[in-house]
């Protein structure tokens, strides 16, 4: 699997960007990230083992490899 790499901002370009602005929000990534669906047919990936039978989440979770850099891009589009 190839790596999906994202370089994390400058802080200083990130102030540049907010010089000015008259809105600021807080937004719970935690909350955005498990709300973000695994494409259809990629359920499997993500199936762990419990006492109940096995269970496939249709979210993404951490942990999983290109997830972090997948959810950046995300939230890059929707902003």
């Amino acid at each position: 699997m190839i790596k999906n790499n994202y370089l994390l901002p400058l802080v200083g370009d990130l102030m540049d960007k907010l010089w000015g602005a008259r809105w600021f929000t807080k937004l719970d990534i935690q909350w955005g990230y498990h709300n973000i669906q695994i494409k259809k047919g990629d359920e499997w990936k993500g199936t762990f083992k419990t006492n109940k039978g096995l269970f496939e989440l249709r979210v993404m979770l951490f942990g999983l490899c290109n997830l972090l850099a997948m959810f950046q891009n995300v939230m890059n589009d929707i902003f």
